[in-house]
């Protein structure tokens, strides 16, 4: 995702912890977690490089990696009810 794009979405969003991603099959990931500002059980993983998965509240990343504003905005309304941005 673009630099840009993860700027505008955290605008929405708390950061709450730098704890990195444990894969199984390799070293752990640098990444940041993010919470929704109103919404806490939205939670948002954004590593280094730009990726960005939704997570759960164990950690573990849902679905696929997020690309655009777009695709995170579809997903904040489907787990939510309500508008990402208004």
């Amino acid at each position: 995702m673009s630099n840009k794009n993860i700027k505008e979405i955290l605008l929405y969003f708390d950061h709450y912890s730098n704890r990195d991603f444990k894969t199984f099959l390799g070293d752990p990931i640098p990444c940041k977690w993010h919470k929704h500002k109103k919404q806490s059980k939205f939670k948002l993983a954004i590593f280094e490089d730009g990726i960005v998965y939704q997570c759960d509240d164990t950690g573990m990343l849902v679905e696929t990696n997020l690309t655009n504003l777009e695709e995170v905005k579809s997903r904040f309304e489907s787990f939510t009810g309500e508008k990402l941005i208004n």
